[in-house]
């Protein structure tokens, strides 16, 4: 598998993130799925059949990057008649909720590779 195909499996997941997927950091994060699939299956590239896994791992990688996300405050928690000062929630910001997306793609990716290093190797 190249890092084209890799890349196109990632990027439905990018978008649904409500991320803008960008070519080039989207490549890079292919390229560093393929390698680590590879080194987690113990072979000398990724399978084939773990395209789709791969992708996923790709796309967890992308959103981690910096820059991939889009940062909102979250919402605010208190704000007083006279203050200067607003207090934000950060447990439901969209920052929040797609970092926690990323580690669920990486982690499943990375259980997959796993088990398919156990059954196939």
């Amino acid at each position: 598998m190249t890092e084209q195909e890799v890349a196109d499996r990632a990027r439905p997941y990018v978008t649904a993130a409500g991320t803008e997927a960008r070519e080039d950091d989207l490549l890079t994060a292919s390229r560093r799925a393929l390698c680590e699939a590879a080194a987690l299956c113990n072979a000398e590239e990724a399978p084939d059949s773990l395209l789709e896994e791969t992708g996923a791992l790709a796309a967890g990688l992308y959103l981690l990057f910096p820059g991939a996300e889009g940062e909102s405050a979250g919402q605010a928690v208190s704000v007083k008649e006279g203050d200067t000062q607003v207090q934000f929630s950060e447990e439901n910001s969209p920052g929040t909720l797609r970092r926690a997306l990323a580690r669920d793609l990486i982690d499943g990716a990375r259980r997959d590779c796993a088990r398919w290093r156990r059954l196939i190797w």
